[in-house]
């Protein structure tokens, strides 16, 4: 089914919204079809520590989109750039590994 496809269906039939779950999600009865958006923003685990740094745990998946999918025939995974003027730590199995925006931070150290 492709975007045009999908966006028609909102012409055809009202969608019934599934409050099941906690993001927007859409189900159309007659087409047996649900449309979801799920919001990941790392697609891994992340913490955020008062919005001035991320720590991001490259090897853990976030729960939020991952118990969800299997629901799915179809799942289409986007990707931005959003936050490239915080601080992220990067880590993986719980060491750090590697950080973006953090010239001249003592973060290796504790490698």
């Amino acid at each position: 089914m492709d975007l045009i496809s999908i966006f028609s269906l909102f012409q055809v039939e009202e969608p019934v919204e599934d409050e099941t779950l906690k993001s927007m999600a859409f189900y159309f009865p007659s087409f047996n079809f649900t449309i979801a958006a799920f919001s990941s923003p790392f697609l891994v685990k992340y913490e955020s520590k008062l919005n001035t740094e991320f720590q991001v745990h490259l090897d853990i998946l976030d729960e939020k989109w991952t118990s969800n999918y299997s629901k799915y025939n179809y799942v289409v995974i986007a990707a931005g750039q959003r936050y490239h003027k915080i601080k992220i730590v990067m880590l993986e199995d719980g060491k750090i590994i590697g950080c973006h925006i953090c010239a001249g931070e003592e973060y290796w150290k504790t490698v």
